[in-house]
């Protein structure tokens, strides 16, 4: 018990003995004797036991007559280790807020700031950095996060750091016999052979012969070739005329070497796995029959195909559902459709001719690192897919392409105007284009489904580059996307990168908005920027957009993160509305216009 408490106590006690005394002594009388009183035994003129009257260890508070035991007690104040976290001597890094090795610092306002690890953030260096996001790793390869660092483990043909480097499978000795040479891939390697040689090594002679088809039939069976000879790898030429099919049934592999030519007028199936090294010419004897070659098992073409048209027929190659297609070498289509797995692994893929050509693909197209495919069609076909495309080489369209269906790109897509046709790429409701890598417009693009940037993307400044979107179009943070002619939104378009409306090109349009626009990153305008009556536009918290050309608003404009004019053109002449949310912001440097017209609704903070 505290000493102060203790000396309460004796006090009243002592008061309490004295206050007895004095009624045991008026209680007998001052001239009595204590004889007189009512006979029993002589009364005690000592005090009474204090248990008689009050029970010493009931405390009573003389000022307050409360009971002392129902007081706050001083071991129940409050303790210094319920203190707040400062250690109890106002220290707020006493308890070692930062975690993951981060330093704590106190601030003047009696706070504190954390110095993060590397690989570390947050107030209190709780959340671990993502050094994977964006995924660092090239050609394939899969990143682990670490504490400040990660590491990449390669697909297959790739080595360094970032997987950045081909593994040369040509290196050492000559793997390539006859005076062949040798031809790096990825994670392989073929022989290009000399006149005369064939094979993977080029370890096989051609013989130079001439086998023709005399009856449509199995390419196995002596009855469907001329003198009953069936062709083996090293024939020289081999002939189906029009009018007859053959077929490399199921279970059966076929091959010709480099050496070998195979001619194509009529139609040649394959159900099986064919291999071709050398050349395979697709072309009807004239335009109204058309050679044709089917893809139904698995056909790897390491050397050219070329299909012809006009004067020589309109060729047909057509790669079915199921069936796998992979072309290591050039190849020229005439009418191509593909349903199953189509892989330019290496090489152009290409109309051969403005005049007749298509191309359709429902399946999966894959176009590896390293290889184009181009979509040059004439004025009357538009180039379709209605399954995936994977490009990871390059597109081109300089005539008409529509996608209904997927459309991932971590390579290049390139649109070129052609002045003899119309160039358009339209991407249809429900269809979705995804680029991770480069997109370049000189001829019109219009989004109707979902469209996603985390690459490059820019509508170069000539006169029918532009961007029309009346879809859904992101532009992500890790993002670039640079108009330098026209850009329409009709739909939504959100921007958490960079994006920026430039000056340049004799008809520039610059950037016109009829939907909605948010602004979430860094958005630059040195053009015209215009809110159309229904359009609204959003500069989030956070986002920041600097204007350095005359822009218009009749629409609605809401602005939660900061805008800055620039000298000597920036302004906006505001005839729709306007909301200053609390925390955004107006800077205009000496000079710009800032906001004309109707001036903005300022909203206030709380």
């Amino acid at each position: 018990m505290p000493s102060s408490q203790l000396a309460s106590r004796l006090r009243l006690l002592v008061l309490t003995s004295l206050i007895l005394t004095s009624l045991n002594l008026a209680g007998c009388g001052s001239d009595g004797d204590p004889s007189d009183s009512d006979g029993g035994p002589p009364r005690d003129a000592s005090p009474r036991d204090a248990s008689i009257e009050m029970d010493a260890s009931t405390d009573v508070d003389a000022s307050t007559g409360e009971d002392a035991s129902t007081g706050e007690d001083a071991s129940t104040d409050e303790d210094a280790s319920t203190d707040e976290a400062d250690g109890g001597d106002g220290d707020p890094c006493a308890t070692s807020p930062c975690e993951n090795g981060g330093t704590c610092e106190a601030d003047d306002a009696g706070g504190f700031e954390c110095s993060c690890a590397p690989g570390y953030t947050g107030a209190t260096c709780s959340e671990e950095i993502d050094e994977c996001a964006p995924s660092p790793c090239q050609n394939g390869g899969t990143c682990t996060d670490g504490p400040a660092s990660f590491t990449c483990e390669c697909a297959p043909g790739f080595t360094g750091t970032r997987c950045e480097t081909n593994v040369d499978d040509c290196a050492g000795p000559s793997l390539c016999m006859n005076g062949g040479t040798c031809v790096d891939g990825i994670d392989e390697h073929t022989c290009d052979c000399a006149d005369g040689f064939g094979g993977d090594a080029c370890e096989a002679s051609c013989n130079g012969s001439i086998i023709t088809a005399a009856a449509s039939g199995p390419w196995n069976a002596p009855s469907t070739w001329g003198g009953g000879v069936v062709p083996t790898s090293p024939a020289g030429i081999v002939v189906i005329p029009a009018g007859i099919t053959v077929t490399i049934p199921s279970g059966l592999t076929v091959r010709t070497y480099a050496c070998s030519r195979v001619r194509v007028a009529g139609t040649l199936v394959n159900q099986g796995d064919l291999t071709i090294d050398g050349h395979l010419l697709v072309s009807g004897p004239n335009p109204a029959v058309a050679g044709t070659f089917t893809n139904a098992g698995t056909f790897v073409l390491r050397g050219e195909l070329v299909s012809t048209a006009g004067a020589s027929g309109l060729a047909a190659i057509s790669n079915a559902a199921g069936a796998t297609f992979t072309t290591y070498g050039p190849v020229q289509y005439n009418r191509f459709g593909n349903a199953g797995t189509f892989v330019i692994a290496r090489g152009a893929t290409h109309c051969t001719t403005t005049q007749s050509c298509s191309f359709h693909n429902s399946g999966t197209l894959t176009i590896a690192a390293g290889a184009v495919l181009v979509t040059t069609l004439p004025s009357s076909e538009v180039a379709t897919n209605t399954g995936t495309i994977i490009n990871r080489g390059t597109f081109q369209s300089d005539h008409l392409f529509e996608n209904h269906g997927t459309f991932e790109s971590s390579g290049r897509i390139g649109l070129v105007f052609d002045l003899e046709v119309a160039c358009r790429f339209t991407n249809r409701a429900g269809a979705t284009l995804t680029t991770t890598g480069e997109v370049e417009l000189y001829c019109p693009m219009i989004n109707e489904g979902s469209m996603t940037n985390r690459g490059t993307f820019v509508v170069q400044n000539v006169r029918w580059a532009g961007l029309n979107n009346g879809g859904t179009f992101t532009n992500t943070a890790t993002a670039t996307f640079a108009n330098r002619n026209d850009l329409e939104n009709g739909g939504t378009f959100v921007n958490e990168g960079t994006l920026s409306n430039q000056a340049g090109g004799d008809s520039q349009q610059g950037f016109s908005c009829a939907g909605t626009f948010t602004n979430r990153g860094a958005f630059r305008t040195s053009a015209p920027f215009r809110i159309a009556g229904g359009g609204a536009v959003t500069i989030a918290a956070g986002a920041t957009a600097e204007v350095s050309f005359p822009a218009l608003n009749a629409g609605a404009m809401e602005l939660a993160g900061a805008l800055t004019f620039r000298a000597p053109q920036g302004s906006l002449q505001n005839s729709g509305s306007f909301v200053q949310r609390c925390g955004g912001t107006i800077t205009s440097e000496p000079g710009a216009g800032g906001v004309g017209g109707n001036a903005p609704t300022i909203e206030p903070c709380p």
